[in-house]
């Protein structure tokens, strides 16, 4: 069985805080949260893992599915406007890093398939935010 974790952290999240509020902030976030929810099948879960980070279960995901799925995610972002004051709307988008656990590469723990979604992630992040990384994708050593 294949088991696909995606760690998700809003983009550039701080500079809404600072500059709109935590109110708009909390906003912004529950939206997320309902973005995610939406575009997900009602059997992956999604939760809140602190801050601006999310978690995405994925049970039954190959690689390939987890990819499909994270586009539908980044699209949904790019294109959702969120109002934070009375004429004052807002976009703000997500980063994704994704890691699968597989037959043919297994992680030994939920521990080290988290810690590698959490990694593609900053990867996501530290190269310009807005899209999904495999951990594949960073530590070829994975592949083996």
């Amino acid at each position: 069985e294949c088991l696909t974790l995606v760690f998700g952290d809003l983009d550039k999240f701080k500079s809404v805080n600072d500059t709109y509020g935590h109110h708009a902030g909390d906003v912004i976030l529950q939206s997320a949260g309902r973005t995610l929810i939406a575009k997900v099948r009602t059997t992956d879960q999604v939760g809140r893992y602190g801050g601006e980070e999310f978690v995405l279960i994925l049970p039954k995901t190959p690689a390939e599915a987890a990819h499909i799925v994270c586009n539908r995610i980044l699209e949904a972002f790019r294109t959702a406007t969120h109002e934070v004051s009375g004429d004052k709307t807002l976009t703000v988008t997500i980063s994704l890093g994704i890691a699968t656990h597989s037959p043919d590469k297994p992680f030994p723990n939920v521990q080290e398939l988290l810690q590698a979604s959490d990694e593609a992630v900053y990867f996501a992040k530290t190269h310009g935010g807005n899209q999904y990384v495999s951990y594949e994708k960073i530590n070829p050593a994975a592949l083996i």
